[in-house]
């Protein structure tokens, strides 16, 4: 089967893409939501996943999904303070609402705050989020306890999910909390658990925890944005050994397109399925993973 990037693109929904803005207005992007969404669909791809940091953005990813005809826009939650935090109760709303994907706590998760990358340093630094440095740490969320066992709460999350089909990112926890969480998935039988960009700086995650976390059902985000020059924390070739270890049929492809100073979102797909197959991905590799997205989403 020889390679092909447009055939691949015929299946690929992108998991993890921002509305435009996001968490502020400033910088003002020069794309709008609908923009980004109409490029993706031009573009020849299946559909996208649509996920805000800020306030929930189920409501307009419905309105979208409705006018594109033959390319799907599906609603999603970010378990934030803005959304009402990681509880039961605000993914049932969200599951009323439409939404097919969860994620844990991103910027609201206490293990943003104290990581090496930081995504609420880097909105202060950049001077776009100041209020983020007046948070308190109390205001921060994190999904273990004081003995190091999973939340109640995150738990009670992990349980609706199974019993809605829906899937769910781990967020910007630590290492620690998404195994907590993988380990509790498994112990139920939930297999709908994706750990979001494990190698961004974040997770500080290594290969065998990586391991452990697709041991007991879950699936690895190999995110673009980890192979950019800027972040420099992925190669093509890495990612390839990884997903020979784990099984391509558990890993998925996302953008985490935020900035618009970024190429397309097809034309990102291309670029990299491009390089996973230089580095030794075949196409009967690349269409398992590919195809993992829309296994998961559609119950």
């Amino acid at each position: 089967m020889g390679f092909d990037a447009d055939e691949l693109l015929g299946s690929m929904v992108d998991t993890h893409c921002h509305v435009q803005n996001d968490t502020s207005d400033d910088p003002l992007q020069t794309e709008t939501t609908k923009d980004l969404i109409w490029s993706c669909r031009e573009g020849g791809m299946r559909g996208v996943v649509l996920k805000a940091h800020g306030w929930p953005a189920v409501r307009l990813a419905r309105e979208l999904d409705a006018a594109c005809e033959g390319f799907r826009v599906y609603p999603s939650v970010t378990l934030n303070s803005t959304a009402g935090g990681p509880y039961p109760w605000i993914v049932e709303m969200a599951w009323q609402l439409g939404a097919r994907y969860v994620w844990l706590p991103t910027w609201s998760a206490l293990n943003d705050r104290n990581s090496r990358v930081s995504f609420t340093r880097i909105m202060v630094d950049r001077g776009y989020n100041g209020f983020f440095k007046d948070i308190p740490e109390s205001g921060f969320y994190t999904g273990l306890d004081e003995e190091g066992g999973l939340k109640r709460n995150v738990r009670d999350v992990v349980d609706l999910c199974k019993e809605h089909d829906l899937v769910l990112g781990t967020g910007h926890g630590s290492t620690a909390e998404a195994l907590a969480v993988a380990r509790y998935a498994k112990s139920v039988g939930f297999e709908r658990l994706v750990f979001t960009h494990p190698h961004v700086g974040i997770s500080d995650v290594t290969d065998e925890q990586v391991e452990e976390f697709v041991s007991c059902g879950g699936h690895i985000e190999l995110c673009m944005l980890e192979t950019e020059p800027f972040s420099g924390c992925m190669t093509a070739e890495r990612w390839v050994r990884i997903c020979k270890t784990v099984g391509y049929d558990h890993c998925l492809i996302s953008s985490d397109h935020f900035w618009d100073w970024k190429t397309t979102i097809p034309e990102q797909f291309r670029s990299f399925l491009t390089r996973m197959h230089d580095a030794g991905a075949s196409m009967g590799d690349l269409s398992a993973m590919v195809e993992v997205p829309r296994r998961l989403l559609e119950a």
